[in-house]
């Protein structure tokens, strides 16, 4: 039985050795006809495709980006203008699709108060000022008009600068201090001739006084008649009486001076006093005036804030309701040179760079039509900032890009500027070739 089993694995084995004999056979034969022309050519493929792939790896790049959210702006952002009261609307014709200026009337609501009779008060105030003491502009403002809410500020400023000129005019002051000037002219001469008389009288009383002596002298040497010495006395009393007279006379007029001059400069006081009220009142009257007549435009009066084009935001026509807060015009400011505004979030933030190459991608022009603009990147934020997303709140950097050929793209389109044009941005924060890439991610490969 065991030489049974023995010849039986023999024979087995001998066919295996037949088998595997004839395949190596003719495999050999296969490999020995091969044509070597053909091998040829596919080793001149091969390596024709290695180097291509060498070529194209080194010239063709494959940058690392960051990817952002693009606005475009210019530094002067439009604007929504609102009703900020509600009532008919009266449209400035002279305004519609044209180009405005900072200050223009674009539209109001209409009031008790007449916009057109405010706006000629408006315009004559605006010439006036009330530091100087011209009160002329009485001349020009209407005495009797209607301007509902403001009716009673106004004449409150008509009354106060009324009265200014009527003080001015009238000069009751000025006459009254002019006549006690006269007065007081006629008080120095009178002062004077009472200072005259009283020399001339105090020299006479000298004399008597010298005579009265002297005929003492002679009635006491028994040498004139005592009748004589009498009349001398008597005569110096008189000169005495007389200087006296005089000498009240001369106080009198010195009060009397002094009083007139003391009642001039209580005038002139009280004059410079009216005068600085009266133009107080002015003063006070005029600015409530002006900042009634703000407050009333910031309710019933549209302006433009800056220079720019106006845009309507309804088909509006006069006289049609408007609500309050309600949206009415767009002032488009006047081109100025276009920035973009990316909004970048955290992942990958470190890597960007002022200086960096940006692709901006615009969702109203499709990139595959139009191409991208190239920009650069001008200034990143130091810190984050939440921003409200369908997604939720995230934390965001803000970078600004400017773009040096304008809103020129690559394949030669200019994009007219368009405020808040939306768009992705792609930083290109290290322009590397692809071959670099490879290597890359086979050396990171090996060290992990």
């Amino acid at each position: 039985m065991e030489i049974n089993k023995i010849e039986q694995s023999i024979e087995v084995i001998d066919v295996e050795r037949f088998h595997r004999r004839e395949s190596t056979e003719e495999v050999q034969d296969i490999i020995e006809r091969m044509p070597t022309k053909f091998a040829m050519v596919i080793g001149f493929i091969l390596t024709f495709i290695f180097i291509l792939l060498i070529f194209f790896g080194w010239f063709i790049r494959y940058p690392d980006i960051v990817k952002g959210k693009v606005t475009i702006n210019s530094p002067l952002a439009p604007i929504k203008l609102v009703a900020n009261s509600s009532g008919k609307v009266k449209l400035n014709s002279s305004m519609i699709r044209n180009d405005v200026k900072s200050g223009d009337v674009v539209a109001y609501i209409q009031s008790s108060t007449s916009y057109e009779t405010l706006s000629k008060i408006s315009e004559i105030l605006q010439k006036y000022s009330p530091n100087n003491d011209d009160t002329r502009i009485l001349l020009q403002l209407p005495s009797k008009v209607s301007l509902g809410e403001l009716t009673g500020i106004y004449y409150n400023f008509y009354s106060s600068i009324y009265q200014l000129r009527n003080f001015q005019l009238n000069k009751l002051y000025e006459e009254q201090i002019l006549s006690l000037q006269n007065v007081n002219l006629r008080l120095q001469d009178q002062f004077k001739n009472s200072l005259e008389r009283v020399e001339v009288n105090t020299s006479s009383l000298k004399f008597t006084e010298k005579f009265l002596k002297r005929d003492s002298i002679l009635f006491a040497k028994k040498v004139a008649a005592e009748v004589e010495l009498d009349r001398a006395e008597m005569e110096y009393l008189n000169n005495k009486n007389v200087l006296a007279a005089s000498r009240s006379e001369l106080i009198e007029a010195g009060k009397q001076a002094e009083q007139t001059i003391s009642k001039i400069k209580e005038l002139q006081i009280q004059k410079e006093e009216k005068m600085k009220e009266l133009k107080i009142a002015v003063v006070t009257t005029y600015n409530q005036l002006i900042e009634n007549i703000a407050s009333w435009e910031q309710r019933y009066v549209i302006r433009s804030p800056f220079d720019g084009k106006i845009q309507f935001l309804k088909f509006w026509t006069d006289n049609q309701f408007v609500q309050m807060q309600e949206p009415m015009f767009t002032i488009i400011p006047k081109t100025k040179e276009p920035y973009g505004q990316v909004s970048l979030t955290t992942i990958g933030a470190g890597k960007v760079k002022e200086g960096q190459e940006v692709i901006v991608k615009l969702d109203n022009y499709p990139y595959s039509e139009y191409g991208s603009i190239k920009g650069i990147v001008t200034s990143m934020s130091l810190t984050t900032s939440t921003e409200r997303t369908p997604q939720g709140n995230i934390e965001a950097y803000l970078v600004t890009v400017k773009f040096p050929l304008g809103l020129r793209t690559n394949y030669g389109e200019i994009i007219p500027f368009r405020h808040e044009t939306q768009g992705d941005a792609e930083i290109i924060t290290n322009d590397r070739r692809l071959i670099e890439r490879i290597i890359g991610k086979i050396k990171y490969a090996i060290r992990k």
